[in-house]
């Protein structure tokens, strides 16, 4: 979803649902002895997630933005919540430079992300 507040500043925000195969470590449970690793089980771990950013035009090449997200396994504990800021630099029609620092708010994301990458439409 995309809320344009004026012509250089807009809220963008998305929910989703979605799923990843994934290898569940399963411990001894009423003395059941799996051995000190226990059990490892595929399977599909279902996670909701909030995603938001709000993005301020500077130039017309150049716009900056703070983010965040939060992401919940539905059957698993565990949160995953992130704030961060970043950047958009517009080098041509078809090439973009993005980057962006973060902190995890919790014990599940790590505490510090960074990215910055390159983008080419073909």
């Amino acid at each position: 979803m995309d809320f344009p507040f004026t012509k250089k500043t807009t809220l963008e925000a998305t929910i989703g649902y979605g799923g990843v195969l994934s290898t569940v470590n399963l411990l001894p449970i009423h003395g059941q002895d799996f051995g000190p690793a226990g059990v490892a089980v595929n399977t599909n771990i279902f996670l909701f997630s909030f995603q938001w950013a709000l993005e301020q035009k500077l130039t017309d090449k150049f716009s900056v933005f703070v983010h965040g997200y939060y992401s919940k396994p539905v059957s698993f504990s565990g949160v995953g919540a992130v704030v961060g800021s970043g950047f958009f630099y517009q080098c041509s029609k078809r090439t973009m430079l993005f980057g962006s620092a973060n902190a995890g708010l919790t014990d599940v994301p790590a505490p510090f992300l960074t990215q910055l990458g390159f983008g080419y439409a073909f």
